[in-house]
């Protein structure tokens, strides 16, 4: 009987000894996404799957045909394998290298329409030395947060890690770049809002207000808790290559 690309992933995960719930968080899953996986994998969440086990052979995993493993060595873009770490010759003193900022190819889109790229990647670095705890700088499109955030500036933007019994506690006033996971095709997509709590009490368990600062043109509007995927707040803007 032939199998499926989610028996195969299965099948990966036990015979690496991976707990499909820790599978899922790794890989940036919802927790539950492979035990509703019907047909192969989109490919944003191949993707995702590919980059927290790069030993397994995409071919496999979508036609089970070759072997589950890669056997050759993989490079993942960013990690030194431990292997080159010894075999590297020690580094000479000198001043400590600046930390440069990846500039992903995600866009946020400060409206109501949700885009994202096919593809996420690195398109360049930048260097920002008053932003020492961000993370990860993307451009905002639209033109629903002007005139604090015109479109094609750039943002830099700082996880916050939400807590799940209570997640009203977040900084309710501050400009949010939220990711959010559509329910019915699985793709994330990126809103840059002011985020405000609900004054009715039913509602603020379930939903935030996205707010713009383009009231002439652009309404509030909800974001359901639950969909969230992950929360970042906005710590710099950047037009025209300088720092707001």
């Amino acid at each position: 009987m032939e199998t499926t690309a989610k028996q195969r992933l299965i099948e990966y995960l036990k015979k690496k000894g991976i707990g499909q719930n820790k599978f899922e968080s790794l890989a940036g899953l919802s927790i539950g996404y492979i035990s509703k996986l019907r047909i192969e994998p989109s490919p944003t969440k191949l993707r995702s799957i590919l980059n927290a086990a790069p030993d397994l052979n995409r071919e496999w995993l979508l036609t089970g045909e070759g072997e589950m493993l890669i056997k050759k060595s993989v490079d993942i873009p960013g990690v030194v394998r431990a292997s080159e770490l010894s075999e590297s010759p020690p580094m000479e003193p000198g001043p400590a290298r600046p930390r440069m900022l990846p500039e992903v190819d995600f866009e946020f889109a400060a409206g109501p329409q949700l885009r994202i790229n096919e593809r996420e990647a690195v398109t360049r670095h930048w260097y920002l030395p008053d932003c020492t705890d961000c993370e990860a700088v993307v451009p905002v499109v639209g033109n629903s947060m002007l005139p604090n955030l015109p479109p094609g500036c750039f943002v830099a933007l700082k996880r916050y890690n939400l807590t799940g019994d209570n997640p009203n506690t977040i900084p309710f006033g501050q400009i949010f770049g939220i990711v959010v996971e559509d329910e019915h095709t699985g793709e994330f997509h990126g809103h840059i809002k002011v985020l405000r709590r609900h004054k009715d009490p039913e509602l603020a368990k379930s939903f935030w207000i996205a707010h713009s600062f383009n009231t002439a043109e652009f309404d509030d509007f909800d974001i359901a808790i639950q969909q969230v995927h992950s929360l970042w707040i906005v710590k710099q803007h950047i037009v025209s290559d300088t720092i707001y």
